[in-house]
C-alpha cells in the first residue's frame, strides 16, 4: 500500500529544496517512495527512498543530482499479527495462547519483537517454521539468504531467539534470513543447534515458549 513520487529533473531545479512529510496517522504498513529521474538519491537505490507514517525528508538539487538535506526515518512501535508459515505446511496455534508482536522502522532496518507462549497443543505443520515480515523485503545487497540443512546454515544473522518446551530448559539461538520476506530461528536444544520446525520445539507441544528480536535491513529504506 502506498505510492511513488517522481522528483523533477535536478538540472531543472538547481538549488531547489523539496520537503516531504507522511502524517503520523497514515496507514501503518504504507510505503511512499520518493524517486529521482537522475538515478539514486545519495545512498538510496533505484526504488528511491521509502517514507512511512511519521517520516520526513528534505532533498535539494545540486544541479545534477538530488541529495538528502535532512530526514527523520524512525517510527513508533506497531502491533501486528505475526504470520507463521512452514516450508511444507503451516503450523496451527492452539485455541488459547499468549502472543505479542510489534515492529518499527529504525532508519534502514525493520525491528521486530515477538513472544509466544502456549499451554495446550496446536498442530505442528511440517518443515521449518517461517516468520513473515510485516512490511517490506530484505535488502539482499547486505544480507545472505540460506541455504540450510537440519544442522548447518549459511544465512546472515539478524537477531537472537529463544525456545523452550515441556521437559526442557530451552535454548537460545539466532534469527536467520530464509528469503526476501521470511525469517527462521536457529536454536539450541542441549548441545545441538537446529532450525525451529515441526520436529524442533514444535507447536504441537503442550507447553511451548518462543521469542525473538530481530533487525532486518529493508530494500528502499536506505537514505
Amino acid at each position: 500500500m502506498g505510492f511513488t513520487v517522481d522528483l523533477p529533473a535536478p538540472a531543472a531545479s538547481p538549488g531547489g529544496v523539496i520537503a516531504f512529510k507522511v502524517l503520523p496517522y497514515a496507514v501503518a504498513n504504507g510505503q511512499y517512495f520518493i524517486r529521482s529521474p537522475a538515478g539514486a538519491i545519495d545512498a538510496s537505490t533505484a526504488l528511491g527512498i521509502a517514507l512511512l507514517h511519521g517520516n520526513t525528508l528534505q532533498v535539494f538539487s545540486d544541479g545534477s543530482q538530488w541529495r538528502v538535506l535532512s530526514s527523520s526515518l524512525n517510527t513508533a512501535w506497531i502491533v501486528y499479527p505475526q504470520q507463521i508459515q512452514g516450508v511444507g505446511a503451516a503450523p496451527t496455534r492452539p485455541a488459547t495462547y499468549t502472543e505479542k508482536a510489534a515492529w518499527r522502522r529504525s532508519g534502514e532496518d525493520l525491528e521486530m519483537r515477538y513472544f509466544h507462549q502456549q499451554n495446550a497443543p496446536g498442530a505442528a505443520g511440517s518443515g521449518t517454521y517461517l516468520y513473515v515480515l510485516p512490511i517490506g523485503s530484505v535488502n539482499t545487497a547486505l544480507c545472505a539468504m540460506g541455504p540450510f540443512t537440519s544442522t548447518t546454515t549459511n544465512a546472515t544473522d539478524v537477531g537472537h531467539s529463544f525456545c523452550a518446551s515441556y521437559g526442557s530448559n530451552g535454548g537460545s539461538g539466532l534469527v536467520k534470513i530464509y528469503d526476501a520476506t521470511r525469517l527462521y530461528l536457529w536454536v539450541y536444544a542441549g548441545s545441538t543447534m537446529s532450525h525451529h520446525s515441526s520436529t524442533w520445539y514444535q507447536i504441537s507441544n503442550t507447553n511451548l515458549t518462543m521469542s525473538f528480536h530481530a533487525k532486518v535491513p529493508i530494500e528502499g529504506w536506505q537514505a
